[in-house]
């Protein structure tokens, strides 16, 4: 399955930073598939994304843009806000949180052999999150990361 995330919107439509960011805010369209770090990353499967552009094509037409611009009711409806997916990912934000880590510290951990690959990565390589099924595993297998007592012991060794 291909993500997009919001980098990638940009770069696929004739819209700018702001123009994609409002487009997203919008009442139609699609509800992410993914959510990390508080919320602030986010990310769409490919073929609701291809969905939403069918039926718009000034997304990636310069022409049907500025004609549907200058056609644009004043009024537009409200925007509602739109039930998350409940499917649960950590991005790297939410590892320093969790961990009380550095995100210096955290690109380490994540460098190791036994951490897990990420389930999905997406804005051209930068966004990468992991399932928090994934995280707990590991966890387990490295309490030093969520028990302060067991951390300070695991420095002083």
């Amino acid at each position: 399955m291909d993500l997009l995330g919001k980098k990638d919107l940009f770069n696929r439509w004739v819209y700018t930073r702001q123009g994609v960011h409002k487009l997203v805010k919008g009442h139609d369209f699609p509800a992410p598939y993914l959510v990390a770090n508080k919320g602030r990353l986010l990310a769409w499967r490919e073929c609701d994304i291809e969905a939403y552009e069918h039926a718009r094509p000034e997304l990636r037409d310069e022409v049907a843009k500025l004609t549907k611009t200058r056609s644009k009711a004043r009024d537009s409806p409200a925007t509602v806000r739109r039930q998350i997916s409940n499917v649960e990912y950590l991005g790297g934000a939410d590892f320093n949180e969790r961990w009380c880590y550095s995100r210096q510290a955290v690109h380490w951990i994540q460098k190791y052999l036994d951490f897990p690959d990420p389930s999905f990565i997406f804005n051209q390589g930068k966004g990468k999150v992991w399932d928090l099924a994934d995280v707990i595993a590991y966890e387990r297998k490295h309490p030093e990361l969520i028990d302060l007592e067991i951390k300070k012991e695991k420095v002083r060794l």
